[in-house]
């Protein structure tokens, strides 16, 4: 059950991420011109996202009531799901969360899902509100409060920056429109402005979940909990390497290199890589006692 809670939660996080990042992208930082080219492409990935995190949260639901169950045979009992939604502080966040993932399927369905700006604001509430579930939930009082919205802004803000880099993959391949790049260099100029606030908020809301929910440095390589938090810290630390190469060095040389141009999309497209193994790594030791 644990290898399939970790895929249910690999599958969950990974398309709230999307949908914040995508529609945050297309609704504030890209041109009119150029968010219009690339409605269609981002609409069907924004709504394959909407479709998997409806699935996975029903999933995620299944699986938690057999692990506070007896194991499978209360992944199907509905008197399971019924007390675990109800008698649960997982279970009363999930209620919300499971309202919004069915409120997001359904916007983005009725063919009013590029209202890009409405959509960001809901997929950001249906993104936040997995800040009060797991490890953010072990504290109580003023140091709960602090973790639940230390915990929020880490997600939307890792959101943002992993989200925004599918929408950025796709503007590098419009760079060569020459009626286009314009718009692509003014998106990529407010991704870039954006993302400094983006990464700095994700190492600082990362660095006080650390002290709150753990107490103290991971160095203890002999826990599981802690090794795979070093690991997520040392690709964190690559992929802010890889920004800061992106922002200072090649996003400059964009107009006078076609081999910047190429080296930009790798680079994209390998931080996008390492982002995935980030949700990979968190979906993983999420299942963990934090010790």
């Amino acid at each position: 059950m644990d290898d399939t809670l970790v895929l249910c939660r690999l599958l969950h996080y990974g398309s709230g991420l999307l949908l914040f990042g995508i529609s945050a992208f297309q609704g504030w930082l890209a041109p009119q011109h150029l968010a219009c080219s690339l409605d269609a492409a981002l609409a069907r990935i924004v709504s394959v996202a909407a479709f998997i995190g409806l699935l996975s949260a029903v999933a995620w639901l299944l699986l938690a009531s057999g692990e506070m169950g007896d194991g499978w045979s209360d992944v199907w009992n509905p008197s399971t799901w019924y007390a675990v939604l109800t008698d649960t502080e997982f279970g009363r966040v999930w209620q919300i969360h499971l309202l919004l993932a069915a409120a997001l399927v359904s916007f983005l369905m009725s063919g009013w899902g590029r209202y890009w700006r409405f959509v960001a604001v809901l997929s950001a509430v249906y993104l936040g509100s997995l800040g009060f579930v797991g490890h953010a939930v072990m504290l109580q009082g003023a140091a709960g409060r602090v973790s639940r919205a230390s915990h929020v802004v880490h997600l939307l803000a890792g959101g943002f920056w992993l989200g925004a880099l599918i929408p950025l993959a796709l503007c590098l391949g419009k760079f060569a429109d020459t009626g286009l790049r314009s718009d692509v260099s003014r998106a990529l100029q407010r991704f870039s402005g954006l993302g400094h606030f983006a990464v700095a908020a994700v190492i600082a809301s990362g660095i006080i979940n650390v002290a709150l929910v753990l107490g103290r440095w991971p160095t203890n390589v002999s826990s599981p909990y802690q090794l795979l938090l070093l690991l997520k810290m040392g690709l964190v630390a690559v992929m802010v390497g890889l920004a800061i190469v992106n922002r200072y060095v090649l996003v400059p040389s964009l107009k006078n290199s076609e081999n910047a141009l190429r080296s930009l999309r790798r680079s994209t497209l390998l931080e996008l890589a390492l982002g995935v193994c980030v949700v990979a790594v968190v979906s993983l030791f999420g299942t963990l006692p934090p010790q």
